[in-house]
């Protein structure tokens, strides 16, 4: 009897069982953990070098084996902790956010440098410091050692690729997509009206075939199919709680970026990362508002599924 990915903290045992049953071992509360693997070659995954749980300790490519180097742990999908002591984080060095700076583990503290983003569209992990920057293995090689840094963002660069067994995935379609609300998969984004003047509101609205609810996602972009010069945008770039949400020309600015978090489902701003697309108080009736709040691990209303 086996048990894989599982992480706990308190623990208990089942004692003297009757004959023709294990004694087995208690874990509350049980939490998965993850190998993060280099996409393009997963048989090589990021390990902390060693095992080792000081701070500084660095971030590296090796070989996938079930080890304590090789076990991370999201905590609410954006801190990244060792398995071994979940008081390590990864962390960025310094908050630098210069091509070729180290990421490493470190005492978790809950800043920015260490919360990174895992995009279900392009496989890459942002960093909350500048979502424009993201995990890199330096020149693609795989050889054991290698080190993971940080550098600009490019999705198609297959050195920032990585794998989540758990994360949920979208391959946008090139002929437009529905945003559905995963919670009630018969409703969806929609454009009222399939209007395209600036400052046109997004709302929920029932699923049906309607240029008023494909998209076409870009970059981090999510572009109104029907007409791609205009965009999903943070109105005003205001990051308060029920910041209104409209379409606009696109200006590429991060008030139009949305990382779409593998993990949580949601749509993260990169205005502030900390915020994500949610339908007004969940309510469910055709036109209820899509607005900015704080993203919530266990909120179904930031929480969506893209599809055709």
């Amino acid at each position: 009897m086996q048990v894989l990915k599982v992480l706990s903290f308190e623990r208990g045992f089942a004692q003297d069982p009757q004959n023709g049953y294990a004694t087995y071992e208690y874990r509350v509360p049980p939490r998965v953990y993850d190998f993060i693997q280099f996409d393009n070659v997963r048989e090589k995954c990021i390990t902390d070098y060693a095992g080792w749980t000081k701070d500084g300790n660095n971030v590296e490519i090796g070989d996938c084996v079930d080890a304590d180097a090789l076990r991370w742990y999201l905590n609410e999908g954006s801190n990244i902790q060792l398995v071994k002591d979940v008081g390590q984080c990864i962390d960025l060095d310094h908050s630098n956010t210069t091509n070729g700076t180290n990421i490493h583990t470190w005492s978790c503290n809950g800043t920015n440098a260490q919360k990174w983003y895992y995009d279900g569209i392009s496989k890459q992990i942002h960093s909350a410091v500048d979502m424009n920057k993201c995990f890199d293995l330096v020149n693609g090689h795989t050889a054991n050692g290698t080190n993971i840094q940080l550098w600009t963002c490019n999705p198609n660069n297959s050195n920032q690729k990585w794998y989540f067994e758990r994360a949920t995935l979208a391959q946008p379609s090139e002929t437009g997509n529905r945003i559905y609300w995963a919670q009630y998969p018969d409703k969806c984004i929609d454009v009222y009206g399939a209007h395209t003047d600036n400052g046109t509101n997004i709302q929920l609205y029932h699923c049906h075939d309607h240029p008023a609810q494909y998209f076409y996602l870009e970059g981090n972009t999510i572009r109104l199919n029907k007409d791609r010069t205009k965009c999903l945008d943070l109105r005003q770039s205001n990051t308060n709680n029920g910041a209104n949400i409209q379409l606009y020309d696109c200006n590429g600015t991060n008030a139009q970026n949305w990382t779409y978090d593998g993990y949580t489902r949601s749509f993260r701003s990169w205005v502030n990362s900390s915020k994500c697309i949610d339908i007004s108080n969940g309510g469910t009736a055709d036109g209820t508002n899509i607005q900015l709040w704080d993203c919530q691990l266990s909120n179904h209303s930031q929480q969506f599924i893209i599809g055709n």
